[in-house]
């Protein structure tokens, strides 16, 4: 039909039809709901005259839409072998889409098509296949969707409640010379993020690197806080905590971004020098560590973080 026509060549078509009879209809029932969910999805996120007046209000809405799409598509079941297929076809993608995007320009597809194989798109679609496996995961909620869509929300609350509206004239107060017992009341109260904003000690950012440290520090500082440590645990549910700790997901991470650095970085003679390569690896692993550190904070507090079912 017209959808795999202009969007899939033979190849392609045929690999994203080996998945199985179950999931065979995947691909164009995702094109379709795409072409119809996601206008409305972005005005409602996006437009002036939205209903969404709140961040909370826009975390739940997300929540319920990547529920509505995970169920209708049947991503649990269909997902993960979707992104493994698209996966092994796309270094050799070659469709009249592909003409379009280059405006028929024979030098822009082929260059397309050379970052195309030189990216690690198996690791793409592994690391989609398991983030979709992990999503997926029962809890109190429902899912791990519903789990996270109500940890965004509580983490729009606290930046608004610090940055928006100041609900404690924290800022005003300290400006003022207020008190430390009066700053220590508000910072006690675990609705804000003000702790994160006076006591974590930054650095000035001049790189890639430089900006994952700080950002480690910000995680750090919001789980790790000495007064509310033990009341965020609302802000680490389980499954999340699965997710961030399945090696298989972050490793997958690793080869693609590796392979996008490369990408840019390396040498265009292949293949790559071999102590450059052996360089790469350890500057790679370093950049994994402090990214994880980042993202799961929670382990680097010296009080054991306990995750919470919900």
């Amino acid at each position: 039909n017209l959808y795999n026509s202009y969007l899939l060549d033979q190849q392609c078509l045929e690999k994203l039809e080996s998945v199985g009879e179950q999931c065979r209809g995947f691909k164009c029932s995702l094109i379709h709901y795409i072409k119809k969910s996601m206008p409305r999805i972005l005005y409602t996120l996006f437009h002036d005259e939205s209903n969404l007046k709140t961040l909370r209000e826009a975390a739940d809405f997300i929540g319920k839409e990547m529920s509505a799409f995970f169920k209708e598509l049947d991503m649990c079941t269909c997902g993960n072998k979707f992104f493994r297929a698209a996966s092994r076809c796309a270094p050799y993608y070659f469709t009249n889409a592909l003409f379009d995007l280059a405006s028929n320009d024979a030098e822009g597809i082929i260059i397309t098509q050379m970052y195309l194989r030189r990216l690690d798109l198996e690791a793409a679609g592994n690391f989609l296949a398991f983030m979709t496996d992990n999503l997926c995961e029962e809890t109190g909620s429902g899912t791990c969707i519903n789990s996270m869509a109500k940890v965004y929300g509580e983490l729009g609350d606290l930046y608004e409640n610090t940055y928006v509206n100041d609900i404690y004239d924290f800022k005003k107060k300290y400006q003022e010379g207020a008190d430390e017992e009066v700053l220590i009341d508000i910072l006690k109260k675990c609705d804000n993020l003000w702790y994160v904003e006076e006591y974590v000690d930054y650095d000035r950012a001049e790189c890639w690197a430089d900006m994952i440290i700080e950002a480690g520090k910000t995680s750090h500082g919001f789980y790790c806080d000495p007064y509310c440590q033990e009341k965020r645990g609302i802000f680490y549910p389980c499954c999340m905590k699965n997710i961030l700790g399945d090696k298989k997901v972050w490793n997958s991470m690793h080869k693609l971004i590796e392979s996008i650095s490369r990408m840019y970085n390396a040498p265009d003679v292949l293949p790559y020098d071999e102590e450059y390569e052996k360089e790469y690896r350890v500057v790679g692993r370093k950049y994994h560590r402090m990214v994880m550190r980042w993202l799961d904070a929670p382990k680097t507090c010296k009080k054991k973080f306990e995750c919470v079912d919900f």
